[in-house]
């Protein structure tokens, strides 16, 4: 945590531009969650406030409602889970958000589709069946889900939702690339570019896979 923490450096006192969520590899050993190892050194970021979900402003009419679901397993377990105390809390924020107008991002560390094979039980979030039924219930305003864990990039849907992986950055076996996002906040649409890395130019370069339009509140149109 102290080598990641020099790493991010001048970023970790701009929470206005900078979020960071727990995932598994965060969580694995009871003493890290215990002493709260992640939130000491990333807290500022937003995740030092007990009882998550957590929710701040990113940008104007732009809200991100974090959600940790990573936890201590025995070793080769890397599931997560949500729990039935932070699924009611969500919700409670998701039904009664401060302002109507805002464009809402859900963000979490495990996807809500289970990976496929023998890996599945081992590597998805057990109660995801829950957030998605609560993510697409009526009066629930969410116009985004975006999710790591898996290192491929993906797009998926639920019935409501439209759910997001960017994948990972940096390993060479994943097509390894960031997404850029556009947010339309007053219509509540967004676009994805994807910067994919390129081995030949020895950078990320512009790789779009297609934009998508979404928006799924306040209207579902």
């Amino acid at each position: 945590f102290l080598r990641c923490a020099e790493v991010y450096g001048a970023r970790l006192v701009q929470p206005q531009r900078h979020t960071v969520l727990p995932g598994n590899h965060d969580r694995y050993t009871e003493g890290s969650a215990r002493e709260r190892r992640f939130e000491r050194w990333f807290g500022g970021l937003g995740a030092a406030v007990p009882g998550m979900p957590f929710s701040k402003q990113i940008g104007p009419g732009v809200r991100l409602v974090m959600d940790d679901v990573a936890r201590p397993t025995w070793p080769f377990d890397a599931s997560g889970l949500c729990g039935r105390d932070q699924l009611a809390r969500l919700r409670a924020l998701l039904t009664a958000a401060p302002s109507a107008d805002d464009f809402v991002i859900v963000a979490l560390h495990y996807g809500l589709c289970p990976p496929r094979g023998l890996t599945s039980w081992l590597c998805r979030l057990r109660d995801a069946r829950s957030l998605t039924e609560l993510l697409d219930a009526e009066g629930v305003r969410v116009d985004l889900v975006l999710h790591g864990h898996r290192h491929e990039a993906s797009r998926s849907r639920t019935k409501r939702q439209t759910v997001v992986c960017c994948g990972s950055a940096t390993d060479l076996r994943s097509a390894p690339g960031y997404n850029i996002y556009t947010i339309d906040p007053p219509r509540h649409r967004f676009t994805i570019e994807r910067r994919a890395w390129s081995p030949q130019r020895d950078a990320y370069v512009n790789a779009t896979i297609g934009r998508r339009a979404g928006g799924q509140h306040p209207t579902g149109s």
